[in-house]
């Protein structure tokens, strides 16, 4: 996840939401963080916060785990 300066409640509960995944994944395991996206805004606002958009459906991202960074 590149270094993001949060702006407002939004981003805040974003990167919030992607660090607790990363609890998660160091417990139970787990690769990609995925993102499903109604509208080419949102997939452009999550790529932000370094989500990536897979080949075949470019409204659904993803993060690898390993670029979560550690709390």
């Amino acid at each position: 996840m590149p270094h993001v300066v949060v702006e407002n409640l939004d981003e805040l509960l974003v990167v919030y939401a992607v660090r607790q995944a990363k609890v998660a994944f160091n417990l139970i395991g787990g690769s990609f963080l995925f993102v499903d996206e109604k509208d080419d805004g949102l997939a452009k606002y999550y790529a932000r916060f370094g989500f990536v958009p897979i080949l075949d459906d470019p409204l659904t991202l993803c993060m690898p785990n390993a670029d979560i960074p550690d709390i």
